[in-house]
């Protein structure tokens, strides 16, 4: 973690007892926001990790993907438990450049609630770009890339960028990016996104099938994705 060093991270069922190891392999200069889906640190919680030493974080918040977004620990449209969208207004302390990330867990069984899902986070994202923001928005959005309704909200409707498939270079095979412990595979089957606004420019992307010692980290890959805001060098 600590030679990854990314500017920003988006995570996803993470559990307060997580926090510490992640902490110690990012450093001390880094922070985070997001609060679990029953409020403070009880249950699964949706963070955005980012670098203080190069962004000041300006404002956050966080979203139910429910028909009451405002409440917290609500559901809606048959979701079994709470679903989360936290986003964060960042200033880059070097150029001055700002931008929002929204990261997001959509749910992964009812058709319905992921499509709503969907739509509250276009909701949200519209808001940033009508100010001139640049947007970044994570997930595990529990949606095939390209065959999914909740792909065709977010990227064919709204116009988000695909980064694994708009990166000038693509630096490791495509992997599914849910192998489940299972040994990674080249496959259509990738459901963990990074997306992006129009005018962000995507220089690499990786799906990481790297194990520690053997072992993976999680039953997800994490993806990653180098990109250049406009009026910003990477």
């Amino acid at each position: 973690m600590t030679a990854d060093r990314p500017d920003l991270l988006g995570l996803q069922e993470m559990q307060a007892w997580t926090y510490d190891p992640i902490e110690k392999g990012l450093g001390p200069t880094y922070r985070c926001v997001g609060m679990a889906e029953s409020g403070g640190g009880d249950g699964l919680i949706t963070p955005i990790f980012y670098r203080a030493d190069r962004f000041e974080l300006t404002a956050w918040n966080q979203f139910w993907l429910s028909d009451r977004p405002r409440e917290i620990g609500s559901v809606s449209w048959g979701n079994t438990r709470p679903r989360t969208a936290v986003w964060a207004r960042f200033r880059d302390r070097v150029s001055g450049t700002e931008f929002a990330h929204v990261n997001t867990h959509l749910d992964h069984v009812i058709t319905q609630a992921t499509v709503k899902g969907a739509q509250l986070i276009v909701d949200t994202l519209q808001q940033f770009h009508f100010s001139g923001l640049p947007t970044i928005t994570t997930g595990d959005f529990n949606s095939v890339a390209k065959q999914s309704p909740a792909y065709d909200v977010l990227v064919d409707s709204f116009g988000l960028k695909d980064s694994w498939l708009s990166a000038e270079e693509q630096l490791s095979p495509g992997w599914g990016t849910f192998p489940h412990f299972e040994d990674v595979r080249e496959s259509e089957f990738r459901i963990d996104w990074i997306l992006l606004s129009s005018g962000v420019r995507v220089l690499d992307a990786t799906i990481d099938g790297f194990r520690p010692g053997g072992i993976f980290p999680s039953d997800h890959l994490p993806v990653r994705a180098r990109v250049e805001l406009p009026g910003n060098a990477p």
